[in-house]
């Protein structure tokens, strides 16, 4: 499914994901999502337009949006997203991620205007992606990374269908 938004619906999921990182700042927390590609704002940023995507298109609540409660409660009602500007990128599951949990897959691509095209891949429960075969330690922080292909198959509970 792809999801256009425009650039006033970018500014303000930007804000929100802006508003997280500088809150991680304020209450000390390491900067371990920075890679050589991108800071921790942006991935904060490209996170939460994401899920302004998935609250958008399926009209289930954005959850996540609400500052200081964002790691207590879900991205969307009843999901987890996550977003990756790679094409191909497939969707990262940490160790500390609940297995039970469902997972959404959002590649984000942004317009030279400011608005932005988001494709939802599909959504999977974590559990089933976080599989041997899936982990990798040559990115800088060791996760599972579960191919498009895989997330397509995806089975997904009843209660996010």
């Amino acid at each position: 499914m792809i999801v256009e938004l425009s650039k006033e619906q970018v500014a303000e999921a930007s804000g929100v994901g802006a508003g997280r990182q500088n809150m991680d700042s304020a209450l000390g927390y390491r900067d371990g999502r920075a890679t050589r590609h991108q800071s921790s704002m942006q991935i904060h940023m490209d996170g939460a337009i994401g899920e302004y995507a998935v609250h958008s298109s399926s009209g289930r609540a954005w959850t996540g949006r609400r500052l200081g409660c964002f790691k207590s409660v879900s991205d969307v009602e009843g999901a987890e997203v996550r977003t990756t500007r790679y094409g191909s990128g497939g969707l990262l599951l940490k160790p500390a991620d609940d297995p039970n949990k469902v997972f959404i897959l959002v590649i984000l691509t942004m317009n030279e205007d400011g608005s932005a095209r988001c494709r939802i891949v599909g959504a999977m429960l974590a559990g089933d992606g976080m599989k041997p075969k899936y982990w990798r330690t040559d990115i800088p922080v060791p996760a599972w990374i579960v191919p498009q292909r895989v997330v397509l198959g995806g089975v997904v509970p009843d209660m996010f269908q």
